[in-house]
């Protein structure tokens, strides 16, 4: 295995204490939507790495997480294109989701993050 490899690999510890950072994030500033955000890309990682043991639970999260993003900060790009990608990965919701990711790319007009996850459900 590639040194490069090495970086960029997940750690399932490492990856399960970013969500206890996470939730600590939310317990320290219920109105930080970033936190929110984020904690909705752990679930749907979670689910997308298989590392879930409830994916049903997991997908739910991952949408409650972006919907509480999206309630504090109606403009984080961020928030809604990881709702629109979970809209449209976890629920093949494709018509939310393309509403979300309009609203995310009109938020952040140079969102690569926003513009990459669009594109397969476009």
């Amino acid at each position: 295995m590639r040194a490069i490899d090495l970086m960029y690999r997940l750690d399932l510890d490492d990856f399960n204490r970013a969500r206890e950072l996470l939730l600590q994030a939310i317990a320290l500033d219920q109105n930080y939507a970033k936190a929110y955000a984020m904690a909705a890309k752990w679930h749907g990682l979670a689910f997308g790495q298989g590392w879930s043991t409830d994916p049903e639970e997991d997908a739910a999260s991952s949408d409650r997480f972006a919907t509480e993003a999206i309630a504090r900060d109606s403009s984080d790009h961020l928030a809604l294109a990881l709702a629109g990608h979970h809209k449209s990965f976890l629920f093949r919701d494709y018509d939310r989701a393309i509403a979300l990711f309009d609203r995310a790319t009109a938020a952040g007009p140079n969102s690569a993050l926003a513009w990459t996850l669009s594109s397969p459900t476009y």
